[in-house]
């Protein structure tokens, strides 16, 4: 019965971290979460074409 209930409680953590983390995208105007190039300034790069987006990479 305890381990059925320690699991429930760690699968709704996981649920409602991944929930939270939408939101706080969906407010920083993120268009898919989860998208590398997603936090990219440049408003012509989406996830569906990768390559339009530039990558700034410092050596």
């Amino acid at each position: 019965m305890l381990t059925n209930l320690i699991t429930v409680i760690i699968i709704a953590a996981v649920v409602g971290g991944a929930i939270i983390k939408l939101i706080i995208d969906k407010k920083k105007g993120v268009h898919c979460s989860g998208c590398p190039y997603s936090g990219l300034s440049n408003q012509s790069c989406n996830c569906i074409e990768p390559s339009s987006c530039e990558i700034k990479r410092s050596l």
